[in-house]
């Protein structure tokens, strides 16, 4: 490796911090690909589904461990979700999404496509960034992202409606702090899901 990098020379230095929202792999992707690489900011959603008539991003489902001192970012592929797990989960956050002018369409288990408004020059983080760490330093502005992270709460904490009980904890698993994507029981549409140890999917997203 070091008589080959010997023989190269660079012809465009990536800078940035180490807080910076996109790792600089991910920006010296983009620039060769000739996409405005701004941290936070590149379009890989817009180019991956072909979109330009609106703001798009993508959504990972995944697992938040919830503790005191942190919110750990899960690896998603430690426990993949199914296609019916995940196409579960989506039709049953879609609509608070829906309520907020968010569209999501299925792509793949671990990867949905979000279009709405709200993602309009919102940076948002790599999930290279925060895997594996505290989700907390990678969050979106909490004033320009707003209705993400109360859509992300929501995710994780579902409002109540009338005839529905919500709970963030699920009543099979033996962790006291693992927390769920949704577990709902309501009186008009039955559901339930619960996290992977209580046998079913219990994922919570995040958008990047």
């Amino acid at each position: 490796l070091q008589a080959l990098l010997a023989t190269l020379t660079p012809t465009t230095v990536v800078q940035g911090d180490e807080m910076d929202f996109s790792p600089p792999h991910e920006r010296a992707l983009a620039h060769a690909m000739q996409l405005p690489d701004t941290p936070g900011l590149i379009p890989w959603a817009a180019l991956a589904s072909g979109e330009t008539t609106q703001p798009c991003a993508f959504i990972t489902p995944c697992h938040w461990h919830i503790t005191p001192d942190q919110v750990h970012q899960t690896d998603p592929a430690s426990a993949p979700l199914s296609e019916d797990e995940s196409r579960q989960l989506l039709a049953l956050i879609a609509p608070w999404f829906s309520d907020d002018g968010i569209t999501l369409e299925y792509l793949r288990p671990d990867l949905w496509l979000a279009r709405g408004a709200a993602f309009k020059d919102l940076a948002t983080a790599s999930m290279d960034r925060a895997l594996g760490r505290d989700v907390r330093p990678w969050m979106p502005n909490p004033i320009q992202g707003a209705i993400i992270q109360r859509l992300q709460s929501a995710a994780c904490r579902p409002s109540t409606p009338s005839g529905c009980m919500a709970r963030a904890v699920c009543p099979a698993c033996p962790q006291p702090n693992h927390r769920l994507s949704a577990l709902t029981t309501c009186a008009t549409r039955p559901c339930k899901v619960m996290c992977k140890a209580g046998k079913k999917p219990g994922r919570r997203w995040t958008a990047a």
